[in-house]
Formats: structure tokens, C-alpha cells, sequence
């Protein structure tokens, strides 16, 4: 028998005009709606029913994208924060001690078999840290230590016009490759050794805990979801609102996990595998993709 192991539309009413001729003997002024009032009633009816649908469907089973905006605030000076960009996408500002301005992904770039992790800023090292495999980045995102293969992605962005406490991000710049740094790199303080201490992304404010209920979002926002990710060779990944007996519950597909590969390498070819959450990942074609861990929150 495999092993189990955990670990890591309302229906809206009709509404109904009807018109009766009431022939009484005496003249009455007319009830009937003239017809630009009966199509302004109609169009407001269906106004109506349209916003309702849509609020509806953004609410149901409590999925909400993430929240975030490309105008981010600066922290005081050698503060970082954790922010989100519009999309939802997680990211840190960083106020560099020599004065200097800086956002950093928070996207691990160590992705085994597909699954993604979020970082932490650790306060006493000054470094980025992967919770989850112990890779470490400086505070500028270049690599440091750990399995990562290369730095993580920063963003070009620019002041906001008479205000040094804000800047807009515009984009993306690609990650510096290990050796990237010319000298040996010497951390401030102590590494963390727990993610009580760390800054951790903001991102589970809106969770929901229905993965079928996440696939019906809006695709490429970023989603938040407290679910097991169920892995058993020879089938897609899946995300769980509860694993019981062998069945994932509530269950949404997940693209882009390597199966096969996580399962023999960690468990054997027979076995099935959980792996807790919580999660954010962006919604195509009716599949979760870039399924990615949430740090200490589990």
C-alpha cells in the first residue's frame, strides 16, 4: 500500500414586466411603459445582474487575487519591506545603508522539479534567504551561498517626481550567474536560523482554501491558497484542499511540476507524496502554474 506522508453562481431572480389593459368603462391614463422607459428598465436590470455576477465570482469560495501596486514605498534608511507589484507578484524595497534604493524579487532561483519557493530578508546577515533549502543571496540579489544556481532578479525602476519616498517599478532585470561577486563575501551578522526573525513576503492576506475555486480566477494575477500539493507517478500534480483516503479534495491541476522526478527521487516509484503549503501561483488555461511555497506559515 503507498505511503502517505504530509509535509512538508447564485441564481439570480427574473424579473418580469407585464403589462394589463384594464378596461373598467372609464378612461384611465395608461399604464403601459413607453418604450425607451421599458428598454431603460431592462438595461438597468441587466446592469445590475452583470455587476452582481461579477462580485459574485470574484468572492466565491473567498478568491481574491493579490493586491499590489507598481508604486512602491521606501523604507528609512537600511529598512526593507516586503511589497507586491500589481500583478500581485511578491518583491522586497531595500534602502541600502549607503543611501542608495533597491527592488529585489522574492522568488527563489533554486526551483527543483519545478516547484517554486519565496525568500526572506534575514535583518542580522543582510541577506535574502530560501527557508526551505538553505541558498543565500546579499542584499543587492547576487549569489552567495546554497544550491541557487544564479542571483535573483531585480527591477529597474525610477523616483516618483518630487517624492524620495516612493518609486515606480518598470522592470525586470535579469540575474547575475554565481561569481558574480569580486570578493569574498563577509555577512553582517549571524545568519537566521528560523524565519521568526526574517521580513517575509506579504502575500496571504486573501488565501483562499478551495484550489477549484483558485482556477476560476482571472489568469495571470497571482493567487494565494492554503492546500497540499499531491504528487503520485504516473499522474499531473494537483493541489488539495484535503488529502483523505488517497483523494485530493477541491482539487485544481498544477502544470510545470516534474512529477516523476520528485516522486522517485524522494520517495520511490509506488509512493504518493504530500507536500503542505501554503502557496501563490498564477492561473492558465484552466491549470495552476508556478506553484510556489509560502515560508513560515505552515
Amino acid at each position: 500500500m503507498p505511503e502517505i506522508r504530509r509535509s512538508a453562481e447564485d441564481a439570480l431572480g427574473g424579473y418580469g414586466l407585464q403589462n394589463v389593459e384594464e378596461n373598467l368603462g372609464t378612461e384611465r391614463p395608461s399604464r403601459r411603459l413607453t418604450h425607451p422607459v421599458l428598454w431603460a428598465v431592462v438595461l438597468c436590470i441587466f446592469g445590475v445582474a452583470g455587476i452582481l455576477l461579477i462580485v459574485f465570482a470574484r468572492s466565491r469560495g473567498g478568491v481574491r487575487p493579490l493586491s499590489g501596486s507598481d508604486v512602491l514605498e521606501v523604507p528609512p534608511v537600511g529598512g526593507v519591506v516586503a511589497a507586491n507589484l500589481a500583478d500581485g507578484r511578491p518583491v522586497f524595497v531595500l534602502h541600502h545603508e549607503d543611501g542608495t534604493v533597491g527592488v529585489v524579487d522574492a522568488f527563489s532561483t533554486h526551483v527543483p522539479y519545478g516547484i517554486g519557493k519565496l525568500i526572506g530578508w534575514c535583518p542580522s546577515s543582510r541577506t535574502f534567504d530560501d527557508p526551505f533549502h538553505g541558498a543565500k543571496w546579499d542584499e543587492y540579489g547576487d549569489y552567495v551561498l546554497g544550491p541557487a544556481p544564479i542571483g535573483l532578479v531585480t527591477y529597474h525602476f525610477s523616483l516618483i517626481p518630487g517624492d524620495n519616498d516612493q518609486v515606480h517599478v518598470d522592470g525586470p532585470i535579469p540575474s547575475h550567474p554565481r561569481g558574480f561577486l569580486t570578493q569574498p563575501f563577509q555577512p553582517a551578522g549571524p545568519f537566521c536560523q528560523s524565519t521568526s526573525g526574517m521580513v517575509l513576503p506579504e502575500v496571504l492576506r486573501n488565501a483562499s482554501s478551495v484550489p477549484a475555486d483558485v482556477i476560476t480566477a482571472p489568469p495571470g494575477e497571482w493567487m494565494a491558497v492554503q492546500a497540499t500539493l499531491l504528487a503520485m507517478a504516473g499522474q499531473p500534480a494537483r493541489l488539495c484542499g484535503a488529502v483523505a483516503n488517497r483523494a485530493c479534495v477541491d482539487a485544481a491541476a498544477v502544470s510545470g511540476v516534474d512529477v516523476t522526478g520528485l516522486v522517485s527521487t524522494l520517495r520511490g516509484p509506488a509512493t504518493i507524496l504530500t507536500i503542505e503549503g501554503p502557496w501563490i501561483a498564477q492561473v492558465r488555461a484552466g491549470a495552476l502554474v508556478h506553484v510556489t511555497r509560502v515560508p513560515g506559515a505552515s
